[in-house]
């Protein structure tokens, strides 16, 4: 006995409709009408999916594009260099006040070829009288040293055959501070205050220091 599977209802429609189609002498229809649709419609979806994965992704830029990007970047540098040099004049002019070359005091003779002096500049709060700002000594014309002060500096000499030297700092009101220092390596050796009446007791450095006033 031979077993026939019963047709499922969308292969018994299609027989009906091939079989009446073939009474009235159309073309057979080769797929269901429903599945057709089912299938246009999963391929439209598939379309926009890809459609909107391939808008999600990053526009690659052709060579051409990059050159011109490139050229447009360096002719905007290109054409602001004027003004960023016209901008570095007018700081340059504004500051240079504070810039001006300063001017050497007179020369003072020490022992051992040493001579010192001292680098006066201007400034803003009074420009028409200078101040010492910078102690600077030499040996045989040769500089060795360059003290700063804290920020002015006022009287100073050669101490210990020359191997010191003795100074005075404070800043423009108010204060001062003598300062012994080591010329070899600039290193600070003592600090006495010299705003206030000195004590009985001072060293003979300090001492000699306040007595060139």
């Amino acid at each position: 006995m031979t077993y026939t599977r019963p047709l499922s209802r969308v292969r018994r429609h299609t027989a009906a409709a091939t079989a009446k189609a073939i009474e009235n002498g159309r073309t057979v229809p080769t797929h269901d009408v429903k599945y057709q649709g089912k299938r246009q419609e999963s391929a439209t979806r598939k379309r926009l999916r890809k459609r909107a994965a391939s808008s999600r992704r990053p526009h690659k830029q052709s060579n051409a594009d990059v050159f011109r990007a490139r050229m447009h970047r360096n002719w905007s540098r290109f054409v602001n260099l004027p003004v960023v040099l016209l901008m570095s004049l007018l700081a340059w002019a504004q500051a240079s006040p504070l810039a001006e070359k300063p001017v050497e005091s007179e020369h003072r003779k020490g022992p051992g070829g040493l001579e010192g002096w001292t680098l006066l500049s201007s400034i803003p709060d009074d420009a028409t009288q200078q101040y010492a700002f910078t102690l600077v000594l030499a040996r045989n014309g040769r500089v060795i040293r360059r003290i700063s002060g804290d920020p002015l500096v006022w009287n100073w000499m050669f101490w210990a055959d020359g191997k010191q030297v003795a100074y005075e700092s404070s800043p423009l009101h108010f204060g001062m501070s003598c300062i012994l220092a080591d010329i070899e390596n600039g290193h600070q050796l003592a600090t006495v205050d010299c705003y206030h009446e000195l004590p009985a007791n001072a060293p003979e450095w300090v001492v000699n220091l306040e007595a060139m006033q």
